[in-house]
């Protein structure tokens, strides 16, 4: 093996390092990774918050709904009754 191609061997080595401490730089706890999986939580428990407040909106507004058709149901009805 010439000199040459040690010193490319060596420079190849010598970028995979850096490569592989940007690597683990970015998968620790407090890395880029990390952080990005943090912020995506986050964002999901908002969104499921979001979600639940809609949905017991909604719950209410049917109930209201319900409750306003037995009443017209009711006043239909009770006006059809005739007398025995």
């Amino acid at each position: 093996m010439t000199d040459e191609e040690i010193k490319q061997i060596k420079k190849e080595l010598s970028r995979l390092q850096e490569k592989i401490k940007v690597l683990e730089l970015d998968i620790e706890p407090d890395g880029r990774v990390s952080e990005y999986i943090n912020r995506l939580s986050d964002e999901l428990d908002d969104f499921k918050k979001e979600v639940r407040r809609r949905f017991d909106r909604l719950e209410h507004q049917n109930s209201q709904l319900l409750a306003k058709i037995s009443l017209i149901l009711d006043k239909i009805t009770g006006s059809l009754d005739l007398p025995e």
